[in-house]
């Protein structure tokens, strides 16, 4: 056979047998995953379980899974075809979908986790702070923030409870930049975290063991408040000095900004001191 012959009768063999591995190549699959917020959860645990639905000679593949990162972020490679994808995260409801990988097309994948109504439930129970004495911790301005009070043991030993006062509406100014139906901030969710002081400028986030949205009026100097509060319960050896605690609502607006407001209780030695 002449030499040129063989050429192109190598030529398309090879085109072809280069398609059929670019076919079967690993896609990449990213995502990040957050509350309903928007605040990154890390340590979040990402599986993957393949579906060989279409496929006309089914292979057996193994589960695979990648845990978030610091901002809440993954990223993996896999084979193309359908897999069952469920992110889950300590004290959230899982969330678990199916997605369709192809080749040469990197597919995103977020998820934005809601807290669990039954673990708080079961953890609030566990909560009976009794007739313990609150202490109140001050914002900057000098107004009531939080209220204080330890608890019994939990998983991770004794308890701190912390009502935390409903944050007040952004200013007109902010609120107007939202669409209609977000501008109502009394009715969005109150996010509560810890923030600890770290080894560097950010802070670390701790979100409670127990919140309870449920918008109460708990009794500041004998009386009941005026301002209403939220329950959060922190194991105690994670308040420290330094750290502040915060209730926050949030929306974001059609242009990606973000508006917020915040109740912000910071923890003194002096509070650290009495729950000791």
């Amino acid at each position: 056979m002449p030499a040129r012959r063989l050429a192109f009768l190598f030529i398309p063999t090879a085109i072809a047998l280069c398609a059929g591995l670019a076919a079967f190549s690993a896609t990449k699959v990213s995502g990040r995953v957050s509350d309903e917020l928007g605040t990154a959860i890390k340590n979040a645990h990402v599986l993957f379980h393949y579906d060989p639905a279409g496929e006309t000679k089914q292979v057996a593949r193994p589960d695979v899974a990648v845990d978030t990162d610091v901002a809440g972020r993954f990223e993996i490679e896999l084979e193309p075809g359908f897999y069952d994808v469920c992110i889950m995260a300590t004290a959230f409801t899982p969330d678990c979908r199916k997605i369709l990988v192809t080749s040469g097309r990197v597919v995103q994948h977020d998820a934005k986790l809601k807290v669990d109504p039954l673990v708080t439930r079961h953890i609030g129970d566990r909560f009976d702070f009794g007739a313990s004495t609150s202490q109140t911790i001050r914002a900057e301005d000098g107004t009531v923030a939080c209220l204080a009070l330890t608890g019994p043991a939990g998983p991770e030993g004794p308890s701190l409870g912390v009502w935390v006062r409903e944050p007040v509406a952004p200013a007109a100014d902010k609120l107007s930049t939202l669409p209609l139906d977000r501008r109502d901030f009394s009715k969005l969710p109150i996010r509560v975290v810890l923030l600890q002081p770290g080894g560097n400028s950010t802070p670390e986030q701790r979100p409670p063991s127990a919140l309870d949205q449920t918008l109460e009026h708990p009794l500041v100097d004998g009386a009941p408040s005026v301002d209403a509060f939220v329950l959060a319960v922190f194991p105690l050896k994670w308040v420290v000095a330094g750290s502040t605690i915060v209730g926050e609502r949030a929306a974001v607006a059609p242009g990606g900004n973000r508006v917020w407001s915040q109740t912000r209780c910071p923890i003194t030695e002096a509070n650290v001191a009495r729950w000791r």
